[in-house]
């Protein structure tokens, strides 16, 4: 996205015929003109050109509001609003090769790996291990662009967290085996 004096620098230009191409295909597309329905005082900027896609975006009491993009071939490629559209990262799809299953399954295997104790399967560290790594379904859910779900189950984790520290913290006690038992720690 365009820094904000850039955007406003570019819509007073003149819009050559691909801009203007960009912007009648944006505003013939059913959820833009939703969109607009529902939000009237809502004005699109200049239709721009930046990491190999045209962009539009909608703002309302100068705050982005809906952003659509489309490939070099105009096709839109997604419409986005509200939290999606003012920040991409919400909207998933963050590389085929990180979000392959195996490699974060690989990944996951490998952190815990270390501290597995099969002699001693209910050790509290097992537990928080697995805590640990559902942190990786709300990334899942982030990544296929579900935002509020992602939110919603990050909290538990979080305060579970919270719950153990403040646990390890007020009733510490002596250890009766290895943090790592198989590994070498070096």
């Amino acid at each position: 996205m365009l820094p904000a004096a850039a955007q406003g620098a570019q819509a007073h230009r003149p819009l050559g015929p691909a801009a203007r191409h960009v912007q009648a295909l944006v505003s013939h597309d059913p959820a833009v003109q939703k969109f607009v329905r529902a939000h009237p005082e809502a004005r699109a900027g200049a239709p721009y050109w930046a990491r190999d896609r045209w962009w539009v975006d909608y703002s309302e009491h100068g705050q982005l509001e809906l952003q659509a993009g489309l490939d070099r071939t105009y096709k839109i490629l997604g419409v986005w609003t509200g939290l999606q559209a003012r920040a991409d990262f919400t909207r998933g799809g963050f590389g085929r090769l990180f979000d392959s299953p195996w490699l974060i399954l690989g990944f996951a295997a490998l952190f815990i790996a270390p501290f597995v104790d099969p002699r001693r399967p209910f050790r509290l560290l097992h537990l928080d291990l697995l805590v640990l790594l559902s942190f990786g379904i709300s990334y899942w859910f982030l990544r296929g662009g579900a935002v509020r779900p992602a939110i919603l189950l990050f909290y538990p984790v979080l305060l579970y967290l919270l719950g153990r520290m403040l646990w390890a913290g007020f009733r510490p006690r002596r250890r009766t085996g290895r943090l790592v038992p198989y590994a070498p720690t070096k």
